[in-house]
Formats: structure tokens, C-alpha cells, sequence
């Protein structure tokens, strides 16, 4: 039988990650800070507070996909499902 890793590539608190069966969960995640820059984007906390009640059952890529044209695509494009998707998505989404 062949061994399977996990290879976490972010900084992640190690007693975040647990698994159960096949599924490893790793709880509290920060997608983004108030006020942050991504992409050459202003992320302002009120967009950030509204806007993570939409996160609830999204996925969860690996990094911010981009399409073959090198443009920022959601995480729900079929693209970006095809090409970063992990198997991982969005659960209890919070803004703090």
C-alpha cells in the first residue's frame, strides 16, 4: 500500500490539523487580514465583514487561481476547479 502525505505549505498551528479517516481538517484558517492588499487590491475590513458570509461551502484552493490567460479567477470557475482545487473547502466562516 502507498504511503500518502499531506504537505501543508503555509504556517499552520500543528494542533489546527486533525484527521479523521481520509479527511484531515485544519480549523482556523486566515484568508485575509482587514485592510490587506491582494493583487493589487484594496480589502477593506466592511467588504471583508460582509463578504464572508458568501465563503459558507466554497472551496478552498490552493493559492489564488488564475486562468490560462494569467487573470485571477474565482475558486468556483470551472477552471480553477480543474487546475487548483485541492478538495478542501470553506466551513464556520467568521470575521474577527
Amino acid at each position: 500500500m502507498a504511503t500518502k502525505r499531506v504537505h501543508i505549505v503555509s504556517a499552520v498551528n500543528a494542533a489546527n490539523v486533525s484527521k479523521t479517516g481520509n479527511t484531515y481538517t485544519i480549523r482556523d484558517v486566515c484568508g485575509a487580514v482587514d485592510d490587506i492588499v491582494m493583487n493589487r487590491r484594496l480589502y477593506p475590513a466592511d467588504q471583508l465583514a460582509a463578504g464572508v458570509k458568501t465563503l459558507e461551502g466554497k472551496p478552498a484552493p490552493a493559492g489564488h487561481p488564475k486562468n490560462s490567460k494569467g487573470q485571477h479567477i474565482s475558486a468556483a470557475n470551472g477552471e480553477a476547479l480543474a487546475t487548483a482545487w485541492i478538495g478542501a473547502y470553506c466551513t464556520n466562516d467568521r470575521h474577527e
